[in-house]
């Protein structure tokens, strides 16, 4: 599957980036459901919400494959608790809150929008490679 992108001025573009992450999510999980074994009709899913986090829509650690059943209970409170002990919650909730903004995150790294785009495309293909190689 090849992935077309379009560059923008601060780098590369959200859906591209959200492709990559998608498919690095799946590779993590081994292209299993994590919640019940299933293997086809997988899909990622942002453990904290994307759109409330710069940083967390990006991330490896925010995501689980699911499978399309397992996909639309995971906002139930029972298959949430199932995931939240699956994963590392207390870091990613340290994220959420540590880096509210983006600048902020930014500025600490002392990198550039750009260059985090960069960085995220490369660490998600690289787990793509290793999951395919």
């Amino acid at each position: 599957m090849v992935i077309k992108y379009k560059k923008r001025k601060n780098g590369l573009s959200t859906n591209y980036l959200i492709s990559l992450w998608s498919k690095a999510v799946k590779c993590h999980w081994n292209y299993r459901c994590a919640l019940c074994g299933r293997t086809d009709s997988l899909e990622s899913h942002h453990i904290i919400k994307r759109n409330s986090n710069f940083i967390l829509k990006l991330s490896i650690e925010n995501g689980i494959c699911l499978c399309g059943g397992c996909h639309s209970t995971a906002d139930f409170i029972e298959t949430r608790n199932k995931i939240e002990k699956m994963v590392d919650i207390n870091y990613l909730t340290m994220i959420q809150c540590e880096y509210k903004l983006k600048k902020d995150y930014l500025l600490k790294k002392g990198i550039t929008e750009k260059e985090y785009r960069s960085l995220k495309a490369n660490e998600f293909k690289k787990i793509i490679k290793e999951y395919s190689g």
